[in-house]
């Protein structure tokens, strides 16, 4: 109300993994509701340092209470992180998110011999080779 000139005191969220990166918006014109996008993925014995199930939740009360509204991604496995969501509000009905799909491990680019006669292979090695979610190299160099 005063321009961001004074802050209340810092609270604790009761968010499901708060210490990823996550991002939240207050949707307009609902002054109070906030979205936000973060990992809901607890670690454990399956997966130690898994970056995986991202989720929408939404606070209709200015982030006292939350509750889950959407799963953007639910895949688990081995080398895949899908993390650091950012999202912009379209309109009154629409919200953009954008994320990291990341593939852990050293993958260089295959080699002619490697796709003839280990292509089986290296794709199984290189989960990130095949996906459909991945740019082509064409179109991150295009040419002129």
């Amino acid at each position: 109300t005063d321009g961001g000139r004074s802050w209340s005191r810092a609270a604790p969220l009761n968010v499901p993994n708060s210490n990823t990166k996550f991002d939240a918006i207050v949707l307009a014109p609902y002054s109070n509701t906030i979205l936000m996008a973060l990992n809901n993925m607890r670690r454990g014995p399956f997966c130690e340092s898994c970056r995986t199930h991202l989720h929408l939740i939404a606070s209709p009360d200015g982030g006292v209470s939350w509750r889950h509204v959407a799963s953007i991604e639910d895949e688990i496995r081995t080398g895949v992180r899908i993390h650091y969501p950012s999202m912009h509000q379209l309109d009154h009905s629409r919200v953009v998110v954008a994320y990291s799909r990341f593939y852990l491990g050293k993958c260089g680019a295959p080699s002619q011999e490697q796709l003839t006669k280990n292509f089986a292979k290296f794709k199984d090695a290189c989960p990130g080779l095949t996906n459909p979610n991945q740019a082509k190299p064409e179109t991150l160099n295009p040419k002129p």
